[in-house]
């Protein structure tokens, strides 16, 4: 059972960052400078990752990918509970 939940876990975890890559590369084609900040703050405080999805969920064409990485995300909040992280 852990075995299966550490592979969810894992697939969670590259869907949800195949998206941030996603709305990132939006967010930088449409003004670089607050993609870079987001980038930076991601890495550095967790709040640019924060920033980046909810600027990504006031973007229409962005939906889809919110909508997959807002389930992504709630997916492995789950699994990080059953498999005892918290």
């Amino acid at each position: 059972m852990e075995a299966l939940t550490l592979i969810l876990l894992i697939i969670t975890g590259i869907v949800n960052l195949i998206c941030f890559i996603a709305v990132l590369k939006e967010l930088w084609a449409e003004n670089t400078l607050f993609g870079i900040l987001c980038l930076i703050g991601t890495f550095f405080t967790g709040v640019g990752g924060l920033v980046l999805w909810i600027w990504g969920w006031c973007q229409q064409e962005l939906r889809p990918v919110m909508i997959a990485w807002t389930i992504g995300q709630v997916i492995m909040a789950i699994l990080l509970v059953a498999y005892g992280a918290f």
